[in-house]
């Protein structure tokens, strides 16, 4: 089985799927979102490399401004200039948009506009934090937020998790809420951080690796253990889980900010 993902009406990527019943896991999920929803993504984010910093960086300032707007106050109250900066914008991020399955009052009642912005907070600092290299152009596959399902990984599929990234593999992306134990290293935050949350669902959100390279590096895993956690148990939600390989059909530089997934094509053949 394959999928033929067609962007801006030209046919761009096609992922050839493993044929194993984790990679079906993820084809169930995207006949029944496509099925209910039609092609509800999040094009805006999926192309979101294509922006430069300072694009990013209006988006964020924009996003801060439309929820102090929204709340009558200073929601966040961080001086630019702190070194804990994008860890904090994080918290109030995480503090507005709560569990990822959560339907709190602030989202019953917010406007589409306002959800969007909170999101932003997310996207924009993890695109922020660690400085970024405009010139390194990647295509993610999200979903809308407001349609997106999920599955959980069961104990039957942590015999697919990997701790490798390998050239022309797609793997499943993040699919909650939070920072994962990579974050809390790379963001030197403690281990008992409020908003851990490793990965343990399937859901249409998926990367394209486009290097070999391993997944952790000898200073993470010493800091692993330095806090007794094994980074290549499956359990503890870190790992990589592969679905596929890909190949890219047209050159990234077609793509824009404003390019959208025009068709994307499950073939049982």
């Amino acid at each position: 089985m394959h999928i033929d993902i067609v962007i801006d009406n030209n046919k761009s990527i096609v992922i050839d799927l493993f044929d194993n019943p984790f990679a079906k896991k993820y084809v169930k999920i995207m006949h029944e979102l496509i099925s209910k929803h039609g092609l509800d993504f999040d094009n805006r984010r999926c192309f979101y490399s294509w922006k430069t910093n300072q694009q990013i960086q209006e988006d964020l300032d924009n996003a801060i401004q439309h929820i102090n707007n929204f709340f009558k106050k200073d929601m966040f109250n961080i001086d630019v200039n702190d070194p804990e900066y994008f860890n904090r914008l994080h918290i109030v991020f995480e503090r507005l948009n709560q569990e990822y399955d959560d339907q709190t009052i602030l989202k019953t009642i917010a406007t589409s506009d306002l959800l969007e912005s909170i999101r932003d907070i997310n996207f924009c600092v993890h695109q922020l934090e660690h400085g970024r290299d405009e010139n390194s152009k990647e295509i993610t596959i999200q979903w809308n937020k407001n349609t997106i399902q999920r599955v959980a990984i069961g104990n039957l599929d942590y015999s697919y998790a990997t701790h490798t990234n390998k050239k022309n593999t797609v793997y499943l992306g993040y699919n909650e809420v939070g920072k994962s134990i990579l974050d809390l290293y790379h963001d030197n935050l403690p281990i008992d951080y409020p908003g851990l949350k490793n990965n343990h669902f399937v859901g249409p959100d998926i990367i394209f690796s486009e290097s070999d390279k391993p997944l952790f590096d000898d200073d993470f895993l010493k800091w692993c253990d330095s806090h007794n956690i094994d980074a290549f148990d499956p359990k503890n939600g870190i790992l990589n889980y592969p679905i596929g390989t890909f190949k890219t059909l047209c050159s990234l530089d077609k793509f824009s900010p404003d390019s959208k997934i025009t068709a994307y094509d499950l073939i049982d053949k």
